[in-house]
């Protein structure tokens, strides 16, 4: 059956034959190789999309375009993306401890803060041109005062937001996003059109749509995927290759839709656990 989003086509095992984007010969191969050894078609398709955050870190150094790291959600990817560069998401996730950092930031901090500034310390983020932070909480105010006084080499930038929404608060806004373009194409020497940004917006606005078509799935029984599974997804769209992942993601959801009308209908009930 033909793929309506990229062309390519499945053979009768349900293996995607054909390439998309940098990687697509890999994930062809990876699923073949777990279909081959009893995966179903979505497990393989799953593993697929996370290959993108398993392997974030030499998909993005493999990418030539520039590479600016975000710590909050507020960041208005959108706009690096438009200015040419690809926004990934700073986890922090390979350091579980932080003696370096602990050193130049109170060791009481939110562990994400310190994580995170570890990975700077041991390099992890050398390939990427720059920092945006979002004063979100003092503890990420205090790690950019921190940036600025130990990496003055990249792009460092604070965008102020206001935690209250009202017509005032969108105004100022507002400003601190022109602010914000205006920084990136000064110190870049780019311009951000308006067109590219409608392209960004576009491209942005579709991962939101499949994710929560893919939410939607889950809430009804419909899909039957983990909330682990679910997770991995979510990180894998933050890792900046977002045309890759809505071209994954929407192979997943198709095979979901195929498969719904067989799902087992009984109730399950979902549980969050969450503690300090």
């Amino acid at each position: 059956s033909a793929d309506q989003h990229t062309g390519t086509s499945t053979d009768d095992r349900g293996v995607w034959s054909g390439s998309t984007g940098a990687n697509g010969k890999k994930g062809t191969r990876l699923i073949t190789d777990l279909r081959n050894r009893g995966a179903t078609m979505i497990d393989a398709l799953i593993h697929d999309i996370n290959y993108l955050n398993k392997n974030r870190w030499n998909l993005l150094k493999e990418n030539k375009k520039p590479k600016i790291g975000w710590l909050s959600i507020y960041t208005p990817e959108e706009i690096i993306h438009a200015a040419g560069m690809i926004p990934y998401h700073i986890t922090g996730e390979s350091k579980l401890n932080f003696p370096k950092a602990s050193t130049h930031m109170h060791s009481n901090l939110c562990p994400y803060v310190l994580s995170s500034f570890e990975e700077d310390l041991d390099g992890v983020h050398d390939f990427a041109k720059g920092t945006i932070f979002v004063n979100a909480c003092d503890a990420r105010r205090r790690m950019y005062d921190v940036y600025k006084h130990f990496d003055q080499s990249k792009f460092l930038y604070l965008l102020d937001f206001s935690k209250v929404v009202n017509i005032n608060s969108k105004r100022y806004f507002r400003l601190q996003l022109q602010k914000l373009i205006f920084a990136l194409e000064n110190y870049f020497h780019c311009k951000i059109t308006n067109e590219a940004l409608h392209e960004a917006i576009k491209l942005w606005n579709k991962t939101r749509n499949l994710l929560s078509e893919l939410y939607e799935y889950r809430r009804t029984g419909n899909a039957d995927i983990t909330g682990s599974q679910a997770m991995k997804l979510v990180k894998a769209s933050m890792i900046g290759l977002k045309e890759e992942f809505n071209i994954r993601l929407s192979r997943l959801l198709d095979q979901i839709k195929k498969k719904s009308s067989k799902i087992n209908t009984e109730i399950r009930y979902s549980f969050l656990i969450c503690g300090s």
